[in-house]
């Protein structure tokens, strides 16, 4: 069986013009394009937050699809925060960004946009891909579904979702920042079903900004992609094949840091954001 290769992207953050809370997007985006349509992959996933405010006006979905589209290759796209509201607590203190829609996931505007389901799931070569959309209090039943995905299983799995499930970093604003804010009544229950399945290998996310691998458990590695519009402009390669998955840290046109734009008396190593050697690359054996 031929080797195949998947590019996770994540936190596109594309919004209407003029771009106010990320302006540097559209020139990041602009020069990524030909490059990831050059390294000619077999899919593309992209972990969540494809807009700014997409949760709450639908335009920016349709541009997000439009990119995606542009690039001529076939794709996965997995919602964020700001593509689809979390909880009704985060909507009340965000209103422009993270609305919240209370009805069922299929006739919400994401679902709609992009045509997925809850938690989509496809064979690419040795390996299946599940992709998985949740919200706080899982509404949509999407952990049954993706339990019963990973039960009826029989290859390796690739799980992507957008929020991470453990801390990618062990201090600092990333030590808290991740799934707390967002699903904190359901992640335990998905950080449960990842690891007590032991063909899951790596747990793809988006969310923090930043390029990590953590283990979750000694079969399983999150693995967060940077963002590929606001920074850390960072993405990976995935190369599959019978004996396991090489990973590689791609960087993208925009900048390489982040938090130290939002994080106030934020100080520390380049590290901590595009992460270590050992986070960049490396090999997982099937």
């Amino acid at each position: 069986m031929n080797p195949v290769k998947v590019l996770h992207i994540s936190d596109l953050h594309i919004e209407s013009k003029p771009a106010k809370l990320y302006p540097i997007v559209p020139q990041s985006l602009d020069g990524i394009s030909a490059q990831i349509r050059a390294s000619k992959p077999d899919m593309v996933i992209v972990t969540g937050d494809l807009t700014c405010h997409g949760s709450c006006d639908r335009e920016e979905l349709e541009m997000a699809k439009a990119w995606l589209d542009g690039l001529g290759l076939p794709y996965m796209a997995i919602a964020g925060n700001h593509d689809l509201g979390p909880n009704s607590r985060r909507a009340k203190q965000h209103p422009g960004s993270e609305c919240y829609d209370p009805h069922p996931f299929d006739t919400t505007h994401f679902a709609r946009v992009f045509g997925t389901g809850v938690v989509e799931s496809l064979d690419i070569g040795p390996c299946q891909i599940i992709g998985l959309n949740i919200r706080n209090g899982d509404p949509d039943n999407a952990l049954a579904l993706l339990e019963n995905q990973l039960s009826a299983a029989k290859k390796p799995v690739i799980v992507f979702g957008h929020y991470p499930v453990v801390p990618v970093r062990d201090h600092g604003v990333l030590a808290t920042f991740g799934f707390s804010d967002y699903i904190p009544d359901s992640v335990s229950q998905l950080r449960q079903l990842l690891t007590s399945h032991l063909q899951v290998k790596i747990y793809a996310c988006g969310h923090v900004h930043v390029n990590s691998a953590t283990p979750i458990t000694r079969h399983c590695l999150q693995m967060s992609a940077g963002a590929l519009g606001p920074g850390s402009s960072t993405y990976r390669s995935l190369v599959i094949d019978a004996d396991g998955i090489s990973y590689q840290t791609l960087f993208g046109g925009g900048p390489l840091g982040f938090w130290e734009h939002v994080a106030p008396g934020f100080d520390e190593p380049p590290e901590y954001q595009l992460g270590s050697i050992d986070e960049r690359m490396g090999s997982i054996s099937f």
